[in-house]
């Protein structure tokens, strides 16, 4: 007798072997490209896949852990997740991110995928997408500190600072807070403008690590705000160590120099202003400011020939007509007093 229908085995083999066809292909641009990108498919076991990651093999974890995946027809998340968070590691952002969005149709709240897929497009310089599924993620696993600590960073990025203080804050709650968590978090309150919460934050960073000159910058910029300096009284002498330390870690730092001659002007310090005025000069010849503040120390002092010089720097880089003739009063002729004979 002819069979004139196919076993149900071999349906079930072309129902996988179609799976894993689809599955395999959405790795690449398209199955007809020429330039395939992805791992590739080996024999292997969960154990040898673990181990691959466990060491930083990303290529061996990828090739691994994707052939897991073909083998399952991606009935599980995991295999795929490890497969796409080794391609990530390999900076292969597509297909990272194909078989992330694979998987997330299958199992759309994996906050792990979700967590992935956003940092993937991260890196791929899709900032907004990354921010509404790592938005996701905490939905669904809320206070995951790996995430708050993504999407805090990513918030700052997009200048959205004063949404960033909310995750970053959970971070530092959840975890005890780190130097490069809590210099996030100081920054995101400085650009929401609470200047008092970031001078505060800054100095707890400094507890926890060593600061570059940047940090160290920020930090000593919001000592300027009067409520800090009205509220903390130590404020200008953390300043000042600060600014000293910035230029410690590089001795040309300008803006370091700038800033300490305006808080040794402040202090009524008129010999040290002057030299890191003068030292800002040295290293930046375009200081507007640190030109134009020794020019009317100059002229204080009655120093005329340092004051012309300084005018005169000044006016080459002052584009600002008032300010200009500012400058040149500093220098004109001055009338005896009345009681000179």
């Amino acid at each position: 007798m002819i069979r004139t229908t196919r076993p149900r085995s071999f349906f079930a083999f072309a129902s996988r072997l179609a799976l894993g066809v689809f599955l395999a292909c959405t790795l690449i641009v398209g199955c007809g490209s020429s330039q395939k990108k992805g791992p590739r498919v080996v024999q292997t076991d969960e154990k040898s896949a673990a181990a691959a990651t466990a060491k930083g093999e990303w290529q061996e974890a990828a090739d691994r852990w994707y052939s897991i995946h073909l083998a399952e027809g991606g009935k599980r998340a995991r295999p795929a997740l490890e497969a796409a968070r080794a391609l990530h590691e390999l900076q292969d952002y597509e297909s990272a991110g194909n078989l992330a969005k694979a998987m997330l149709q299958r199992f759309p709240k994996d906050p792990d995928l979700l967590t992935l897929n956003g940092r993937i497009l991260l890196a791929s310089n899709y900032g907004r997408a990354a921010q509404s599924y790592l938005e996701r993620s905490l939905k669904e696993r809320p206070g995951h500190p790996e995430t708050l600590l993504l999407l805090g960073r990513l918030r700052i990025e997009l200048g959205l600072e004063a949404a960033a203080v909310e995750p970053l804050e959970a971070y530092a709650r959840a975890t005890g807070g780190d130097y490069a968590s809590m210099a996030l978090l100081a920054r995101a309150h400085a650009g929401a403008g609470a200047s008092e919460a970031a001078y505060l934050t800054w100095r707890r960073a400094f507890e926890l690590g060593q600061p570059d000159a940047e940090d160290l910058l920020a930090a000593a910029a919001t000592c300027i705000d009067k409520v800090v300096r009205a509220t903390h009284p130590e404020a200008a002498e953390s300043c000042r160590v600060w600014l000293e330390r910035a230029i410690q870690a590089d001795p040309n730092c300008t803006s370091a120099h700038f800033q300490l001659g305006v808080l040794s002007e402040d202090s009524g310090a008129y010999d040290a202003a002057i030299a890191h005025y003068r030292a800002a000069v040295a290293s930046d010849p375009s200081c507007l400011g640190a030109i134009t503040n020794l020019a009317i120390l100059h002229a204080g002092r009655g120093s005329m020939v340092e004051a012309r010089e300084m005018v005169q720097r000044a006016l080459e880089l002052e584009k600002d007509e008032a300010r200009r003739k500012a400058l040149l009063k500093l220098v004109e002729p001055r009338a005896p007093d009345a009681d000179q004979p």
